[in-house]
């Protein structure tokens, strides 16, 4: 099925980038480089706008990086300003380190890679471009992210990042 061929009010079963399977109605498409994604509106109060992509539709596992679906998200908005902009959900998180210190960090992207999962950040400052990936660890209630020691782990996931996020992202060697 090509996106073109979809009514914008097509309903259609989308996961999350947490592996929520959730219902989205269809309002709009959008070209973002390459790329031809889908924009769904979700009953989802905590993410009520989702950004799929439309090689999805034949059947292709093409996951979103959390980066890339706020940038085809808020494009989108700007090409069609006759809607209306919902809030975002801030990406921004205070972490404490191994020191106690604050740190205070934007969430690129979730990565699931040998059935672990993963957050990749940047220091909200953006005066670093280095990007920290930690392991999530689900304690109870709470979420710990833990340092990743192994570098072919590291080197795994930031390969899976980049190949998500290139055409959003100038990357350097």
């Amino acid at each position: 099925m090509k996106i073109d061929d979809m009514p914008d009010d097509d309903y259609i079963a989308i996961f999350s980038g947490h592996g929520e399977r959730l219902t989205g109605r269809i309002i709009g498409k959008s070209l973002y480089g390459n790329n031809e994604y889908l924009i769904c509106k979700t009953e989802n109060l905590e993410n009520p706008i989702n950004v799929v992509d439309a090689r999805a539709l034949n059947g292709q596992s093409v996951p979103v990086s959390e980066a890339m679906a706020r940038a085809v998200i808020e494009k989108f908005y700007e090409e069609n300003p006759e809607l209306e902009s919902p809030e975002l959900p801030d990406n921004i998180y205070e972490l404490t380190d191994e020191e106690g210190n604050q740190i205070s960090l934007e969430l690129l992207d979730i990565i699931v890679h040998n059935s672990k999962e993963y957050v990749v950040f940047i220091p909200d400052d953006h005066e670093s471009t280095e990007v920290m990936i930690f392991e999530v660890h689900n304690n109870g209630l709470e979420q710990e992210y833990l340092s990743l020691d192994n570098e072919e782990e590291f080197t795994a996931v930031f390969n899976l990042f980049v190949e998500r996020n290139e055409e959003l992202f100038d990357f350097v060697d």
